[in-house]
């Protein structure tokens, strides 16, 4: 399975967080339009429209917050993830190019010993 790598990570998280950006805008039209709905209608109950929306609108943020919050934890276990792949990549690179290296030589040098060939 194909990891992911840093740009495509953080690429998919630009795209969630431009979603959930995208799904709070909607949520704020929407309660805007029906604030303004309500507000036609009941003309003398500004003072309680006022607290209703002030009351949605504090939601709103923290329902914003929450979202932000977490999409910064998926992209810090994307990094960390990704970090520690990396570096078990690297250390077993490594560890071929030098097996590779001794086992060539370990032939290098049995071809010496039992047919005499110089290499």
């Amino acid at each position: 399975m194909k990891q992911p790598t840093v740009a495509e990570s953080t690429s998919e998280a630009v795209k969630v967080i431009a979603q959930a950006a995208q799904e709070a805008k909607q949520v704020i039209a929407d309660s805007a339009a029906n604030a303004v709905k309500v507000n036609n209608v009941q003309r003398n109950n500004d003072h309680d429209i006022l607290i209703e929306l002030k009351t949605r609108m504090e939601g709103l943020k923290n329902d914003i917050r929450d979202l932000t919050d977490g999409t910064a934890t998926k992209i810090a276990n994307h990094e960390t993830r990704i970090n520690v792949l990396e570096l078990v990549s690297n250390t077993i690179s490594t560890k071929l190019v030098i097996g590779i290296s001794l086992l060539s030589m370990l032939a290098g040098l049995l071809f010496w010993h039992v047919l005499g060939i110089k290499l």
